[in-house]
């Protein structure tokens, strides 16, 4: 199913736009699919890396600079976020399912990287045989 991702956060919000947006992939179209959901003065996150053999981008300046909207880089493997993701998991605050897209087992390993280069999973499980029981 394919969705115009910037008509569906305007028809939600009223057409204003969004307040932020978080590109948490490797997909660079995603970028300016962010700038263009925002509302004027939102803001949008780089959370995700690109590819290093294609970490180019493109995005809509003049929209950035005459809606005032900032761009900002994130990167962190801080202990204490991972650790608070399980805890939500573990709860059952946040439903794995919208998460991980794809579960492959350990021996699937090669379609692992070729759905994820290929930008087709957000989170990808690998679970492993451990004494005759699946592990993720």
């Amino acid at each position: 199913m394919t969705q115009d991702v910037v008509a569906e956060v305007k028809a939600f919000t009223n057409g204003l736009g969004a307040d932020s947006a978080i590109c948490a992939n490797p997909v660079a179209a995603t970028h300016q699919q962010a700038v263009d959901a925002v509302r004027k003065r939102g803001n949008v996150v780089l959370f995700g890396g690109l590819p290093k053999a294609r970490p180019m981008t493109e995005l809509n300046a003049n929209r950035i600079h005459y809606d005032e909207i900032r761009v900002i880089g994130s990167f962190s493997y801080h202990p204490d976020y991972h650790g608070r993701a399980l805890q939500l998991l573990d709860r059952g605050q946040i439903d794995p399912d919208m998460i991980i897209t794809h579960t492959y087992r350990l021996d699937e390993v090669d379609e692992v990287f070729r759905t994820v280069a290929a930008g087709e999973a957000l989170k990808v499980m690998v679970e492993i045989e451990q004494e005759g029981q699946a592990q993720p």
